[in-house]
């Protein structure tokens, strides 16, 4: 109840941001970025977007779906996490109402990062059916950190609506 209306309000529109960032995702941390701990850790983002279903792979337990964004034709592959396992931390890092010092170790922070992952296998991939999904159109909102690998931004959806 509190993480989506900040996150919604958070969201850049993707095309707009993989545009203005000229393929270096670390060159908008100041404007839309945020840091896991203050000004260090993980750079995270929070984006929207739409686009085509072009692939659904399960794999492996950290599932995946590619997608054709509408509005940007560049280099950079978007996928959308599927679970049931998801990678990084970038929904708990972008929140503001979250922070590590309110946490007593690694363990516990690392525990709000799997309950919020918990909820959104549940509540937002959950209610999709991904055997059918492919070569539809998603709208999404979800949140990426900065890999070493800027080729691919892999995003943990917190919403999602096929069309």
């Amino acid at each position: 109840s509190q993480a989506l209306p900040e996150l919604e309000k958070k969201a850049v529109d993707l095309p707009q941001f993989l545009t203005e960032s000229n393929g270096d995702l670390k060159a908008l941390a100041g404007k839309y970025g945020k840091y896991s701990m203050g000004t260090k850790g993980e750079l995270s983002y929070v984006v929207k977007g739409q686009g085509k279903v072009t692939e659904v792979n399960q794999e492996k337990k950290a599932g995946f779906m590619k997608v054709q964004l509408d509005g940007y034709a560049g280099p950079k592959i978007i996928s959308l996490q599927i679970g049931s396992v998801y990678k990084g931390s970038a929904v708990r890092d972008s929140l503001d109402f979250i922070k590590y010092e309110d946490y007593k170790n690694q363990v516990d922070w690392a525990k709000v990062s799997q309950s919020i992952h918990d909820v959104i296998n549940k509540d937002v991939i959950g209610k999709q059916d991904l055997t059918t999904i492919t070569g539809k159109t998603v709208v999404f909102t979800g949140c990426f950190s900065v890999g070493a690998d800027q080729k691919e931004i892999l995003i943990t959806p917190v919403e999602l609506t096929v069309q």
